[in-house]
């Protein structure tokens, strides 16, 4: 098992990833009917799109994002294991009242869901002065 970038020779947006694999595969593609196009969708809802597949069944993982935002740059360093944070790092040129490392402490064990990391993340502002719970979610959820 390997990801993808580090299989292919150079970095390729997506129409550059798409003409790549389909010369790879020596096929074409095609447009989908109606039918296909529905049951697709219904695959994706069912199955896809849950935390379970994206998140819950995966092993051990690590982690590090950075973001300039308007109160200063967040950088977030995390390992995860089964979808849940196991252990996590926040730094960044950005002020705060509270110690960080409280902060920190609150996210170990929350899933990496959107919704779950925003109740946690309700009084981020305390830590990270100007910071919204959803501006820091998305952060850690990036990829």
């Amino acid at each position: 098992m390997a990801n993808i970038r580090d299989i292919i020779a150079s970095e390729m947006d997506t129409t550059e990833f798409i003409s790549y694999l389909f010369s790879r595969i020596d096929a074409a593609p095609r447009e989908f009917n109606d039918d296909e196009i529905s049951k697709i969708n219904a695959l994706r809802d069912s199955r896809y799109s849950k935390w379970e597949w994206n998140w819950g069944a995966s092993k051990d993982f690590s982690a590090k994002k950075s973001e300039r935002f308007g109160f200063g740059r967040v950088e977030v360093s995390f390992d995860s294991y089964g979808g849940v944070i196991t252990a996590i790092s926040i730094g960044g040129d950005f002020f705060g009242q509270g110690d960080i490392s409280r902060l920190e402490e609150k996210l170990v064990g929350v899933r990496l869901e959107f919704n779950d990391l925003k109740a946690v993340l309700c009084d981020v502002d305390y830590y990270i002065s100007g910071a919204k719970d959803g501006d820091i979610a998305s952060l850690i959820l990036s990829f």
